[in-house]
C-alpha cells in the first residue's frame, strides 16, 4: 500500500481504532516500538535507546562470534530510523568508527573492505556534523575525535590518512585550531 492510500485509510478510522492499531504495531514490531518510545519517551528513553545501540555495536565488534560489518551497519540503519535526535545518530556513527579502530588496534591489520566501511561511516559522520550541527556538538565530541585520530595513525590501507584528512577538514570547517 502506498503512503497516500495509507493516509486515506487512516483518515477514515475512529480515534479508538487508530489507538488499537498503533498499540498492535508496537506490540508486534520492535522498530515500531522503538519509534514510539523515541517519540513519546523523553530524553531518558532516547538515551537508553542510544546506549542499547552502542551495546549492540560493541557486542558485534568484540563478542566471541566473528565480526559482521553487515550486522553493525544494520544497527546504525535501525537507529537512524528511530532516533528523534540527529546528534544521537551522529554519536553512534562516531562510536562505530571508534570501535572499528579499537578492533584493529586489538587484533591487527584487517582488510581494505573493513577500512572502507569505517571511512565511509566517518565521512558520513563528518558531513552530517558540518551540515546539521552547531559548533557545540563538535566541542562535545572533540576529545573523542582527537583520540580516534591518534589511534588511527599508522593503520594500513590508507585508513589513518583518510581519518586524518576528514578530521582536519571537520575541525577547519568550524575554524577550530588543530
Amino acid at each position: 500500500m502506498k503512503v497516500t492510500e495509507l493516509k486515506n485509510k487512516l483518515n477514515t478510522m475512529e480515534k479508538n481504532e487508530l489507538i488499537a492499531l498503533i498499540v498492535k504495531l508496537s506490540k508486534n514490531d520492535k522498530m515500531c516500538r522503538n519509534i514510539l518510545d523515541a517519540e513519546f519517551g523523553g530524553e531518558e528513553v532516547q538515551a537508553a535507546l542510544l546506549a542499547n545501540a552502542k551495546k549492540q555495536l560493541y557486542d558485534i565488534f568484540f563478542s566471541k562470534a566473528s565480526l559482521s560489518l553487515r550486522n553493525a551497519k544494520a544497527v546504525l540503519s535501525e537507529f537512524k530510523k528511530t532516533a528523534k535526535n540527529q546528534e544521537d545518530y551522529f554519536d553512534l556513527e562516531l562510536y562505530y568508527v571508534e570501535l572499528g579502530t579499537a578492533y584493529t588496534n586489538e587484533y591487527g591489520d584487517i582488510n581494505e573492505t573493513f577500512y572502507s566501511s569505517l571511512i565511509s561511516v566517518f565521512t558520513d559522520f563528518c558531513n552530517n556534523v558540518k551540515q546539521y550541527c552547531q559548533a557545540d556538538f563538535l566541542h562535545s565530541v572533540r576529545s573523542r575525535l582527537e583520540r580516534l585520530y591518534n589511534e588511527a595513525c599508522g593503520i594500513g590501507w590508507g585508513y589513518g590518512d583518510e581519518i586524518g584528512e576528514e578530521y582536519y577538514d571537520l575541525i577547519n570547517f568550524y575554524g577550530e585550531e588543530n
